[in-house]
């Protein structure tokens, strides 16, 4: 009987490296509080098997294990359990559709992260996550349309999609 424990250990230790090993720092967080609520966060760092994250919104610290909170300045204190944490990286140049998350590098280079509410000939429609203003660009980067700091006439640097990491 020890031996199959042993090996059932091993085999869950394993399966958190590999979920830790998924992450990046600079990643999109999208974390489901038990309550229903989702938040997001740009990774910080990983080690071992926490991730630490930033939230958009708030700025508040929070450390995860698989879907449990380890450290936090917020709300949801050590020991909550998320519903779901879904990890968002690899940054690539592709089309994207509505539903999306992308990474606006804006020409100062200041990096943020949206999601896309809209695609079609009138240019990319996106919502930030941290602020929620509203973004439209055209197909090589330019502001079209703005409700935030960056206006229409605008040229970002890059409009990166990521992709789910886990």
């Amino acid at each position: 009987m020890k031996p199959i424990i042993a090996l059932f250990v091993t085999v869950m230790l394993f399966s958190f490296e590999a979920k830790a090993q998924n992450t990046a720092k600079d990643d999109l967080c999208v974390a489901t509080f038990g309550d229903g609520k989702t938040y997001y966060a740009r990774v910080l760092s990983k080690s071992a098997n926490i991730v630490n994250t930033k939230m958009l919104h708030s700025g508040s610290a929070y450390s995860f294990l698989d879907k449990t909170v380890t450290a936090s300045t917020g709300a949801y204190k050590p020991g909550h359990k998320c519903r779901s944490i879904v990890y968002y990286g690899g940054r690539k140049n592709d089309l994207c559709h509505a539903g999306d998350f992308i990474e606006v590098t804006f020409g100062d280079g200041a990096p943020f992260f949206a999601r896309v509410e809209s695609v079609g000939n009138d240019g990319l429609a996106t919502k930030m996550l941290h602020s929620g203003n509203k973004y439209k660009f055209s197909s090589d980067g330019t502001v079209l349309s703005s409700t935030g700091v960056y206006p229409a006439g605008h040229k970002t640097r890059s409009l990166m999609l990521l992709t789910r990491r886990n």
